[in-house]
């Protein structure tokens, strides 16, 4: 199988859209291409996993010197906990595809010495002690009537700082090294300062299993 370039690379902007339809990183980001990590699930399990669903971070970007997976997150990271299985299935699911794509011939303890993962959370949203006093208080409310247990999914939140960094600490143990050389969770203004303006993303490799499109 072959997978078409103008079907399976794309751009840090539009790999930052969000499934509620916003967009994490400005428009300017459309500029550095990157593989869209979603289209080549789709592709992959289309045609290798008869259409078995797996989980896929967003982009993908490598050239001579890095390779980088990236998951955009359009939101703040207390809210991350309720995202945070899913998170951990994707950095799973994804080694294993691109070890299926990308590195079909090679050994996956190449890939895993050289593969490292962002995770893009939204600083600019603050979700203050207030909200989550109220999330908190949601979740052990019961109707005075009627069935007793709520109907309403409260959503899952990190009370503070130290929790999610709990999280993220025992996310590094069980996938760094095996899966990758290191995992970040990151803030936007970090991951634009330190890596899109830094000039991070300047020359994407071709991918020799990649055709361009025929018209």
């Amino acid at each position: 199988m072959e997978y078409k370039r103008n079907v399976i690379v794309s751009n840090l902007y539009e790999t930052s859209k969000s499934s509620k339809g916003g967009y994490l990183l400005s428009s300017e980001a459309d500029r550095y291409e990157v593989y869209d990590l979603d289209q080549i699930k789709d592709e992959f399990c289309k045609y290798y996993r008869h259409d078995e669903k797996l989980k896929s971070c967003d982009a993908y970007y490598y050239d001579q010197r890095n390779q980088l997976v990236i998951e955009f997150k359009n939101t703040n990271y207390h809210n991350l906990k309720e995202y945070y299985n899913e998170i951990e299935i994707k950095i799973v699911d994804t080694h294993m595809m691109l070890t299926e794509t990308f590195y079909r011939n090679k050994k996956s303890t190449e890939l895993s010495k050289k593969l490292n993962m962002l995770l893009v959370y939204n600083d600019t949203l603050n979700y203050g002690e207030g909200v989550r006093r109220i999330n908190n208080a949601l979740n052990t409310m019961r109707p005075i009537k009627g069935n007793t247990e709520r109907d309403v999914s409260i959503t899952k939140t990190f009370s503070d700082e130290q929790e999610f960094m709990e999280a993220v600490g025992n996310t590094k143990k069980k996938y760094e090294g095996q899966f990758y050389k290191e995992i970040q969770f990151i803030e936007k203004k970090d991951f634009v300062t330190d890596y899109v303006e830094a000039g991070y993303f300047g020359n994407l490799t071709e991918w020799q299993g990649m055709k361009e499109a025929v018209e």
